[in-house]
């Protein structure tokens, strides 16, 4: 009997893994039998795809569930900005292979195989640019004792920098990776990190980065100068690694073409800085954890909810101390979560960074109040001497006289140069 045409009502039955039924009802005309195999085999790929789909989904929630466990476990929070979680998600490019099964007894132990080979990659990859690109460091390691490479001990050296290539193309979308795997050889970096140091009077082949973080200093660049309205020009004073960001991202005139000037602020000039200078990380905003549980582990919060939760959920925990220690008990995620929800305006937020603090250098606020103390934010506020001798003799002497009342400092105690186009 052939097919001729007519309305054919055609249900069929398809079982999938889960146990449960789906029909799908296809009311139509089929003109030729060739036709009706050609809409039979379209409705079997489109359950095969269902059904793949489904599989992908649980097999990524297994993986997900594997890794969160691991996380939580055998991770301090502390340590989880630096967990690259995400890489562990992908198999196709991660780190993973494709064959990973979740499922099998021994994933977990796969899982930190295949993790432990990861690691031991990347720090060969960036040893070897180290090799190549600072060859002045091989000759006279940091540490020498320890059983590592050379190349490998270099990793803490402040005159040591890499940059991401994925930021520096200017993807800064909230959806955008939280780990930057794609790391080269910074050479703007590098040559801004030797003048900084440079400035402070440090050895680059044995100063490290957190010894740079202690001496917390503060710089100009010599680049960049902001005016106001009435004419007043101001310059921002930049922590040591803002100054190497600023370096790599700056799109100002004279960070590409011509030589970069880093100035250093004085001690005085910087302690005016400090004082007026914002707690950062903001405690406003949610990038704080718990750093005796895994309540943080998908989900940050404000430093002050946190408090209360470690205060009231971890009392027999901690010591009876009036504040949880920040980085033991309290713990800040930089760059763990790359955006917030802001409930009033019902939108996303991406985590600002600290905010500078901009100097006036013109005209220049070198006048010092030699009465008001170090912490005070008015000791070295002043650009002329008619204002600072009504403070002076409104708040400590009747007849100020300059060198005992008052003084003239220096903004700046030093000026290094990189040569941009050489680089």
């Amino acid at each position: 009997m052939g097919y001729e045409a007519y309305v054919i009502k055609w249900s069929t039955r398809i079982t999938f893994s889960k146990g449960y039924l789906r029909y799908f009802d296809v009311l139509g005309s089929r003109p030729s039998q060739k036709g009706f195999r050609w809409h039979f085999k379209s409705l079997v790929r489109n359950a095969q795809s269902f059904r793949l789909n489904q599989q992908r989904d649980w097999k990524w929630m297994s993986l997900d569930s594997l890794v969160s466990g691991y996380q939580s476990k055998s991770i301090h929070p502390s340590e989880w900005a630096h967990f690259p979680r995400q890489l562990l998600h992908f198999y196709d490019g991660g780190i993973l292979p494709d064959t990973f099964d979740p499922s099998m007894p021994d994933s977990i132990y796969v899982l930190l195989s295949e993790l432990s080979d990861w690691y031991q990659k990347v720090r060969d990859d960036l040893a070897e640019k180290v090799r190549l690109a600072y060859p002045a460091f091989i000759e006279s390691p940091v540490a020498p004792e320890l059983e590592v490479s050379r190349a490998e001990a270099a990793f803490d050296l402040a005159a040591v920098v890499f940059s991401c290539a994925y930021c520096l193309k200017g993807s800064s979308s909230p959806g955008s990776s939280k780990w930057h795997g794609t790391l080269h050889w910074s050479e703007k970096g590098h040559a801004s990190a030797l003048a900084l140091m440079k400035l402070v009077g440090k050895d680059p082949r044995t100063t490290t980065a957190e010894d740079m973080d202690t001496l917390d200093a503060r710089f100009f660049c010599g680049s960049c100068e902001y005016a106001g309205s009435t004419g007043v020009k101001w310059r921002k004073a930049l922590k040591w690694r803002e100054c190497l960001i600023h370096m790599l991202c700056c799109v100002k005139p004279g960070h590409d073409d011509t030589s970069q000037t880093w100035l250093l602020l004085s001690e005085e000039a910087a302690q005016s800085v400090k004082v007026r200078e914002e707690p950062y990380p903001l405690r406003n905003r949610p990038t704080w954890g718990c750093g005796l549980c895994t309540k943080h582990l998908e989900t940050a919060e404000e430093y002050a909810a946190v408090v209360n939760h470690i205060t009231t959920e971890h009392a027999d925990e901690i010591d009876a101390i009036a504040e949880p220690e920040i980085g033991r008990d309290l713990v800040y995620f930089p760059n763990l979560f790359t955006r917030y929800f802001e409930r009033p305006s019902w939108s996303y937020r991406l985590y600002p960074s600290r905010k500078a603090v901009a100097y006036q250098v013109a005209p220049p606020r070198n006048l010092c109040c030699i009465h008001c103390p170090p912490t005070s934010s008015i000791r070295l506020r002043w650009d002329n001497t008619r204002d600072l001798i009504g403070h002076i003799k409104e708040y400590h002497v009747p007849d100020p006289v300059e060198g005992r009342d008052y003084r003239e400092v220096e903004i700046t105690s030093g000026e290094a140069r990189v040569y941009c186009a050489d680089l």
